[in-house]
């Protein structure tokens, strides 16, 4: 049976992680599919033949060597997932555009394929001539929602919109800016809970100490419990190429404010969400004011039934990147 090997750089309890441990299990089959964390020392000399590789770790500067050496291994089908990299971090993250381009021209350069992770990134790819449009692929990423489709929806309350974020305390999830706005947010209209593990949790916790409407939590190591305790769900990321909590709040039926940038922008619509400059305290405020005021069962319908199709269309994007593979020639083996 063919097999594809995965590749992760670490083991931790992120989107990266969820998305693999949900899908590969549901591919099976057709192809068998390994995950491997990859270790400083690991040159791939042990294990089976395989007959493609695919990276789900973030490419730079620093592992370009090892990536050109990973690339020696195999005579053929190496495959880079994009999980990092995106128009709002080139915006942000980099003085220096070009550097940051050649190194991504020169790094996606070693792959037969490229997979975007959101139509979005997609397209600042193309834009921005980092990959040829044919070794382009797109695979927008779920997990498995089953759970989180069951909950009920927010229960009507006629206290403050009961508002929750989780994720990461890091700044590329904007938690500051949420703090920031709710700084604005009277805490009859709104609380805030904000729950999350990372570098980021003291100096969010100083924010936050005159603000009895903000709490911060734990990290939360199952989505379901807390949203099934918050009414709608605020992801003020400062980039963010796809962002699976947005598609895990749609499934539980949650509201969502969300910043208008990158793939999160293309998974709200009116119907269940508000787009807000969260560059912008004073627009990310408003937002919150504006959902505390909306019509929110009608939301969350809205918002369960725009996830629809949505895993069945992350497991057809496989199968075609699978079939894909396994049926170019010559196969792959490790040398």
């Amino acid at each position: 049976m063919p097999k594809m090997l995965h590749l992760v750089d670490k083991v931790a309890l992120d989107g990266v992680t969820r998305t693999l441990a949900s899908v590969l299990p549901r591919l099976q089959g057709r192809c068998e599919h390994e995950l491997r964390q990859l270790t400083a020392n690991d040159d791939l000399q042990a294990g089976t033949p395989v007959d493609a590789v695919c990276v789900h770790f973030t490419v730079s500067w620093a592992n370009l060597a090892h990536l050109i050496a990973l690339r020696h291994r195999f005579a053929g089908r190496l495959i880079l997932f994009e999980y990092t990299y995106s128009a709002a971090y080139e915006r942000l993250c980099t003085p220096y555009r070009r550097q940051l381009r050649t190194m991504l021209q020169f790094a996606y350069g070693l792959f037969d394929m490229v997979v975007a992770v959101s139509p979005a990134q997609q397209a600042w790819m193309v834009k921005a001539e980092l990959v040829p449009p044919h070794r382009l692929r797109l695979i927008v990423p779920s997990v498995d929602l089953s759970r989180l489709l069951a909950l009920p929806f927010p229960a009507r309350h006629a206290g403050p919109l009961r508002l929750g974020a989780y994720g990461p305390l890091v700044p590329q999830q904007g938690f500051d800016r949420l703090v920031e706005a709710m700084r604005l947010v009277s805490p009859d209209v709104a609380t805030q809970r904000i729950a999350g593990f990372g570098p980021e949790a003291i100096a969010l916790r100083r924010m936050a100490e005159k603000l009895p409407h903000v709490q911060l939590e734990e990290a939360v190591a199952d989505p379901q419990y807390f949203l099934s305790e918050v009414d709608a769900i605020a992801i003020p990321s400062r980039w963010e190429p796809m962002g699976l909590v947005a598609l895990e709040s749609r499934a539980a039926a949650r509201p969502l404010i969300v910043a208008g940038i990158d793939g999160l922008a293309e998974q709200v619509s009116p119907a269940f969400g508000l787009v807000v400059n969260a560059d912008s305290a004073i627009d990310l405020a408003d937002g919150i004011d504006r959902m505390a005021a909306a019509d929110l069962p009608a939301m969350a319908a809205a918002a369960r039934a725009s996830v629809t199709g949505d895993v069945e269309r992350d497991l057809t994007q496989w199968q075609g990147l699978i079939e894909e593979i396994i049926g170019a020639e010559p196969l792959l083996r490790a040398s």
